[in-house]
């Protein structure tokens, strides 16, 4: 089984910002830390030193999940695996309307197994329905 962290990351080596939502997993029996990990998955992808690579929020999926302003005041989410759970991954703020999520334009960067991978995907697109054109 394979545990899914979510981070900002940012990248301090670049002319222009560089701020990215940032998914990634690891083995649930490694004893790596996440920390390190994404470090030196974010030095592979970007291509920057260690030292131009920062992060906030370092949150597991548990965490996430108990976290969410759509679990109850006990930090019990809604059904497990239901789409309200797995968007929950996504939720970066709220409004009085719900959860905020980020925009399909600020696409996460996703360094998870394929397995995860849709898994996320399949969340993400679920926080942005797609709105029927009205046809008069």
């Amino acid at each position: 089984m394979r545990i899914i962290y979510r981070a900002v990351c940012f990248c301090t080596d670049r002319y222009e910002s560089c701020e990215k939502l940032v998914f990634f997993d690891i083995d649930a029996a490694s004893h790596k830390s996440p920390a390190e990990h994404l470090k030196r998955l974010l030095i592979a992808v970007w291509g920057v030193p260690a030292s131009a690579i920062d992060y906030y929020n370092l949150s597991s999926e548990t965490d996430l999940h108990r976290q969410s302003i759509t679990s109850d005041d006990n930090g019990v989410p809604p059904a497990y695996h239901g789409p309200e759970f797995e968007r929950q991954l996504f939720e970066i703020g709220c409004s009085l309307q719900g959860p905020i999520y980020p925009s399909l334009s600020d696409w996460p960067l996703m360094l998870v197994s394929p397995r995860n991978h849709r898994r996320l995907v399949s969340a993400f697109m679920d926080c942005h329905p797609v709105l029927e054109a009205a046809h008069g």
